[in-house]
């Protein structure tokens, strides 16, 4: 997102700054931690919010069949959270 609004410049930075903030992880208290600060936050934020999700949907859901359509949402949602994972997979732990 930073590319597109302020140029490579900026997110040349970014990146620059990421990679800078290996030494964060673990609570600087690992050495040579795989994660960084903000690796670290962001993984834990979006297994809160997927942990609260599946909870609501499942409560709301789980009263109704499949066929009044009920589950739609929780089964996007599961879809979606696959394809997610594994996208992020591919891009953080790509070989290059």
């Amino acid at each position: 997102f930073v590319g597109m609004v302020k140029g490579p410049l900026e997110a040349n930075g970014e990146g620059y700054f990421f990679d800078r903030i290996a030494w964060t992880g673990g609570l600087g208290m690992v050495q040579d931690f795989p994660f960084s600060v903000v690796e670290e936050y962001l993984a834990l934020g979006l297994l809160l919010h997927v942990a609260v999700a599946l909870k609501r949907s499942w409560d709301i859901s789980i009263n109704y069949c499949l066929y009044t359509g009920r589950w739609n949402m929780l089964l996007s949602g599961l879809t979606v959270l696959f394809f997610l994972t594994m996208h992020l997979a591919d891009i953080r732990f790509s070989s290059e």
